[in-house]
């Protein structure tokens, strides 16, 4: 959806407007919703993937255990070493499963990185089409909303984007009282993000039914009027 939404005013912009007169404004409910159910099914295939990775390092130690043990044991009875060969091939099929567990796990955490990306994207653009945010408060919120590519797994994205978007509350809303410490649990640090972000988001949408004026009609200039929900 966001590349689509960003083709669009694009040519807007280019073909229509090339003078900047361009203003569009975003109608209805920011889907914050959807976002967070999309933010949090990212951490948990990120931890389901820490853990299954944990477990596979856990088991290549014990192969490797095993491995030498065998060698050891070359000069035992042969019942021994049927024994330990029996043993080491086991392992090896568990690790060849997690190993296969963890390469498709990732495959898939890259794919939802690359979809919360976009839509963390379309979400700063939504923000600022459809509020009136000073430019030192939306340096803050493009910032937090920047999905960082190269951290896979999100831990650190989430701690800097907390840190941020507390910046952008405290800047927007003068509060005292927000500043929570930073977690080393990524799924406590979503859900500080989380709050902060709806409570910012929820300032700005009361900012805005008292500056609006129910007789007119949002227009993108006179005679154009552009609308997304």
């Amino acid at each position: 959806m966001w590349l689509p939404f960003k083709e669009i005013l694009k040519r807007l912009q280019e073909v229509r407007y090339d003078k900047g007169i361009l203003n569009v404004t975003a109608v209805g409910v920011i889907p914050l919703d959807d976002y967070f159910k999309q933010l949090d099914a990212f951490f948990q295939l990120s931890e389901e993937l820490a853990r299954v990775q944990a477990e596979l390092n856990g088991k290549a130690v014990e192969f490797r255990i095993l491995e030498r043990q065998f060698f050891i044991n070359l000069k035992d009875s042969d019942s021994n070493l049927q024994t330990f060969q029996s043993t080491l091939q086991n392992t090896n099929k568990q690790l060849m499963s997690l190993a296969d567990s963890a390469r498709r796990m990732t495959e898939s955490l890259e794919n939802a990185a690359n979809g919360l990306k976009a839509s963390s994207q379309l979400l700063t653009d939504l923000l600022f089409l459809s509020f009136h945010l000073p430019n030192n408060l939306k340096m803050f919120v493009r910032s937090a909303l920047t999905f960082d590519g190269n951290d896979i797994g999100g831990q650190k994205w989430i701690e800097k984007a907390t840190k941020l978007m507390e910046m952008a509350c405290r800047s927007f809303t003068n509060a005292e009282d927000i500043s929570e410490p930073i977690s080393a649990q990524p799924h406590e640090n979503v859900q500080k993000f989380k709050k902060l972000l709806s409570m910012l988001v929820e300032k700005a949408n009361a900012g805005n039914k008292k500056a609006d004026n129910p007789g007119n009609p949002v227009h993108e200039s006179p005679g154009h009027s552009v609308g997304s929900s």
